[in-house]
């Protein structure tokens, strides 16, 4: 955040050296420059709008990468305008008569470019946002149900059930770990059965937790068939 102030701050400079600059030289200030300059000082104002939407909510490095885009708008209007204030600011001084509507109409079209650049820009940026929150939040289960077993496994007292489940950690490991709308249910009986076997560990039934981990072991298979089904759709 704090490289992104730093280039705005840059870009002010250049704004007030260039206008100082443009006073100190002794020409002729037409209707070219004034309306130039007004434009010059709009593109501070859109960089600094850009800054703030870029670096809104950005608290880790991936959202402050996908804030440089909106930056990059920002950047690019100032940078394309104040090369065209130049040339029209040189041309109004060697042709008195230009006419003032066609810088206006360049300056116009650029920050009309430059206000769709910005919302496209933030528009792509929240639904990237939004997929990777989806995604995030559709392996919660899974990484939820390995760690429950591996802890489980660490309770199990005979070793016979306590390799078992090490196993059954070993296929939630490499088990398609997204989760969705048509493996919701099955995770419902997968969170239950959990659960009971937590239960049956801690009652000493060790039949029981048997039992309820090979069920887990034929459900999860059952799940894993679900989105590989789901995926070839």
């Amino acid at each position: 955040m704090k490289r992104t102030q730093t280039s705005v701050l840059i870009w002010a400079i250049v704004v007030v050296v260039c206008n100082l600059a443009a006073f100190v030289i002794p020409f002729q200030k037409t209707g070219v420059f004034w309306l130039s300059d007004g434009f010059l000082v709009v593109s501070l104002l859109v960089l600094f709008a850009a800054e703030r939407i870029a670096m809104k909510g950005a608290e880790t490095a991936k959202s402050k990468f996908y804030g440089w885009p909106i930056l990059r708008v920002g950047f690019g209007y100032a940078a394309a305008l104040l090369a065209c204030a130049v040339v029209f600011v040189a041309l109004s001084v060697l042709l008195p008569q230009m006419p003032l509507w066609l810088p206006l109409l360049v300056y116009i079209l650029l920050t009309g470019a430059a206000a769709i650049g910005l919302i496209t820009a933030e528009t792509s940026r929240s639904y990237v946002q939004e997929q990777d929150q989806k995604a995030e939040t559709s392996t919660d289960f899974m990484r939820w149900f390995y760690s429950q077993v591996l802890a489980l496994g660490g309770q199990a007292e005979d070793a016979a059930l306590a390799d078992d489940l090490r196993r059954l950690a070993e296929e939630i490991r490499y088990s398609d770990s997204v989760s969705s709308a048509a493996t919701r249910e099955l995770e419902d009986r997968l969170y239950g059965e959990v659960s009971a076997l937590g239960s049956a560990l801690s009652g000493g039934d060790t039949v029981g937790a048997g039992r309820l981990c090979q069920q887990l072991s034929r459900d999860l298979k059952t799940r894993n068939a679900l989105c590989k089904a789901n995926k070839g759709r």
